[in-house]
């Protein structure tokens, strides 16, 4: 799961991929996931796990490109994505601004991708 979170920052995606015991998602887990009638995938995401803390709030390219792989082992399968933010909007006084202004410049970038 991208959403989990550690007790200790990591700069490592697969800390957070694996934080929660979870195993690291390959092409061969989502074929397999295919293989017996799965089309859709739920993608649980907390991109405030890798954000800089230097005031510019920047997500992790490498983190990005993790999640960007495995929506494409889903999608190269034909299985729908659904990306899942449900508690980073809460969590905005602790790594940014609860101001309304910042919120929606984080939202268009979330957009954007």
């Amino acid at each position: 799961t991208m959403e989990a979170f550690r007790t200790t920052d990591s700069d490592k995606v697969s800390d957070y991929e694996t934080a929660w015991s979870a195993p690291i998602t390959t092409r061969e887990t989502i074929d397999g996931l295919k293989k017996y009638g799965i089309n859709t995938v739920r993608i649980p995401v907390a991109w405030s796990n890798m954000i800089s803390d230097d005031g510019k709030y920047i997500i992790s390219e490498d983190y990005l490109n993790r999640v960007e792989e495995i929506i494409n082992y889903c999608l190269n399968n034909e299985v729908y994505v659904i990306i899942n933010i449900h508690y980073d909007r809460g969590w905005w006084g602790q790594f940014g601004s609860s101001d309304p202004e910042w919120q929606e410049k984080a939202w268009a970038r979330y957009e954007s991708f």
